[in-house]
This record gives C-alpha cells, structure tokens and sequence, in this order.
C-alpha cells in the first residue's frame, strides 16, 4: 500500500537522522581542555555538523510537503534556529538537504585533513552514516517507484465522474415524472421519494470524498486537522532534543564511563570524578563480615575461622 510505504519510508529517515546524530557526536572528538587553543574552534565545527544533520532531515520533509524552495520552509527553519547567516542561498535549489549531506561530507575531509578526525576509518563510518541517510531521505514522495501509473488513475477518475453525471440525469428525469404525475404533490404523498433523494444524496457524497481520501492518503506528510498524517512535529522535537543534547558530550556520558585508572587524568579534566569499580564482593569487608558472624548465634567458632580464612585466602589473590 502506497501510504503504508512512504509512512515506512519515513521512519527509516527518522533512524538514519539519529544514526548519522550519534556517528558524529562519537567521531569528532571534544578537547578535553577547555584552555586548549583548539577548543573553542572544535566545538563550535562539532556544534556545525550536528545542526547541519538536523537541518537536511527538516528539509527532506519540507521536500515531502512540496514546499522546500518555498518561503514558508525557510522561514520554518529559521524559528527552529536551523538556518545560519548565507546557508539558504547557497542551497541548490529542489536539493537543498542533498546540498546539506555535502557539506557535512566536505567539513568532514577538512578535519581529517588537520587531524582532527584522526583516522581513515572514522572518517568512513561518518560518510557512510551520510551515504545512508542521503538514501533514506532523498524523495519521501517519490514518484519514479510508488505513484499509480497516470493511466490508471484517469480511467478511475472518468469512470466516477461518468457515473455521478449518468445518475444524475437518470434521477432527474425520473423525480420530475414523478413530480408532473402527482400534480407537484409528490414531495407529500409519496415517502418512496423522501427515501430515494436522501439515498442519492448519500451516494454522491461518498463519490466525492473518494478523491478527498486518496489526497490524505497520497500524501502524510501534508499538515491537516483530524488526519492520520505524520506526527512529524513531535518526532522532529525529539530528533532536534537529541541532537542538541549529544553535541554537549559532557553532559550526556554519566560517571561510570571511564574505569581504567590510566583515565583518571582524562576523567578529572572532563569535570568527572574518577572512581574505581566496586564488585558485588568487595563491599563485604573482613571486619564486616567478622560482625555478621558474631551477631549470629547460631555459627559456631570452627565454622566461622574456617569462613574468615577463606576471605583472607580471597584477599591475598585479589591483591
């Protein structure tokens, strides 16, 4: 079904969208120190890409909509602060989000050429991140592969118009006979013609909201009141949130991501307190246990020496 297919379709860009969001917020590294004279330029190239990806997945939607050369869609992303100084006028126009996976491809090999992004193979797991989503998101109502053929649709179109046009001549010769036999009293002596004009009218109606139906479902992503359309605005807020929140990487890694004692250095620069990792085991000490032991009466004195020295045991090949 063609509206199950762009829904689908659609939701394989929102996954590319965040696939492409984590790819750079892993890859491109932030200095660990903020006095660093590279710091401030880093972010600000990390905060770039990380909009730039929000920014082609908005405008593979608007391109969806039909309205991504349009004024309305520049200034939509202009209120979602996605838009920065000549970007719009640089865009080529009908591929502006194609001209977008650009640049991040071209920021890309910039920064792998100062050594930023500092190896090949990072570099490639980020253009292929933007191969992927270039796929997903090139044309949400693409034409080529899904539409009806033309024929088709005019032969279905003619027909319904052929019919609506044939009744109603039909039901106007026949209500007029009626009319001219019973002296104009048809409308009060006869319920058959109360029931046949509600029933007609019901069936035209239904004719007409055919074509009403096949808009909504040719396309989701139109914004209309009461449909079954895309939620794109609640998606679109989370993917831009997650985004935004990635791209502050040290407020996004919790206190357990750095464990190796030759990290600590790293981690305490990073604004994170190093702390090693305790095991279920460690936090039953001796001393604990030794108070356990003598709070229950019902352990005996060989008993309980045999469990103490089975911790020293413990200890001694633990350290």
């Amino acid at each position: 079904m063609l509206w199950r297919t762009r829904r689908t379709n659609y939701c394989q860009v929102c996954g590319a969208s965040r696939s492409l969001i984590l790819q750079i917020s892993s890859i491109l590294p932030i200095p660990s120190d903020p006095n660093n004279k590279d710091y401030e330029e880093i972010k600000r190239e990390r905060e770039t890409m990380e909009r730039w990806a929000l920014l082609g997945y908005e405008l593979s939607v608007l391109k969806g909509k039909g309205v991504i050369d349009s004024q309305s869609g520049k200034i939509h992303l202009e209120e979602l602060g996605l838009l920065v100084g000549d970007e719009w006028d640089k865009m080529v126009a009908g591929d502006r989000h194609t001209t977008v996976w650009y640049w991040i491809q071209q920021k890309a090999m910039h920064l792998a050429d100062q050594g930023i992004i500092k190896s090949e193979h990072r570099l490639q797991l980020l253009c292929q991140a933007v191969r992927v989503m270039r796929d997903r998101a090139n044309d949400l109502m693409s034409c080529t592969d899904r539409d009806i053929p033309n024929g088709y649709s005019f032969v279905v179109g003619f027909l319904i118009n052929l019919n609506l046009i044939s009744r109603s001549l039909f039901k106007g010769v026949q209500w007029s006979t009626w009319f001219f036999e019973s002296s104009g009293k048809v409308y009060l002596t006869s319920p058959a013609m109360w029931t046949d004009l509600i029933l007609n009218a019901a069936i035209f109606i239904s004719y007409i909201m055919l074509y009403e139906i096949a808009m909504t479902l040719y396309n989701p992503f139109m914004e209309r009141p009461e449909t079954d359309d895309v939620p794109h605005k609640a998606i679109s807020a989370g993917i831009r949130n997650l985004g935004n929140s990635l791209g502050e990487g040290k407020d996004t890694r919790p206190s357990t991501m750095f464990w190796m004692k030759s990290q600590a250095d790293e981690y305490k620069r990073l604004g994170l307190r190093h702390r090693p990792q305790e095991t279920r085991n460690s936090l039953l000490s001796h001393s604990a246990l030794n108070e356990v032991l003598q709070l229950d009466t019902n352990v005996t004195a060989a008993p309980r020496m045999r469990v103490l020295e089975g911790l020293k045991a413990w200890k001694s090949t633990r350290t």
